[in-house]
């Protein structure tokens, strides 16, 4: 919301939340697009039937990114709870080369050694119950031959440029 007012992108504190005093002070709502997609469907089909896709915990369906290291590259629309591995290697092809761990759901979501892929499915308990954010689902894969502390310190550099430093985690550690 700060941004597009023009102001430096950061979090506003609450209340008073969006809804009741948002963009330029007006009653707002923020949703991503992947929330918004599903809103037809469940328009359509009801609310119960898109409880009914997916898991107990996770339920409807999940937008998967995955980045060019795939034979398949793309955005494929999942239910919540397919096997990762059937992600990998049935939508996207397999991987193009060799590669040793995927950062998956964005850069605080965290670094997947490609060990994990069989024990992880696309839903949020199967992260969490593994140490990962599931986050936005987006996959980038980090090849066999580049230095995993490389990648670790972009991560860190990112998350320190992004920082506006006034979230606890933020304050006190990047």
């Amino acid at each position: 919301i700060n941004s597009i007012e023009g102001q430096r992108p950061e979090v506003r504190v609450r209340p008073p939340f969006p809804a009741q005093k948002g963009l330029f002070n007006k009653p707002t709502i923020v949703n991503n697009v992947e929330t918004l997609a599903s809103v037809h469907y469940i328009l359509e089909n009801g609310g119960q039937h898109w409880k009914s896709i997916g898991t107990d915990k996770s339920s409807g369906t999940k937008l998967v990114s995955l980045d060019s290291f795939f034979n398949k590259p793309g955005i494929y629309e999942v239910e919540m709870g397919t096997p990762l591995r059937l992600v990998i290697n049935e939508l996207g092809g397999g991987f193009k080369s060799p590669i040793k761990a995927m950062q998956i759901g964005g850069p605080l979501g965290g670094v997947v050694p490609i060990s994990k892929i069989n024990d992880l499915r696309i839903d949020f308990e199967s992260f969490s119950s593994n140490g990962f954010l599931l986050g936005h689902a987006g996959i980038v894969c980090i090849p066999k031959d580049f230095p995993i502390i490389k990648y670790i310190e972009h991560l860190f550099d990112f998350a320190s440029y992004e920082s506006c430093g006034k979230c606890f985690p933020c304050r006190l550690g990047t």
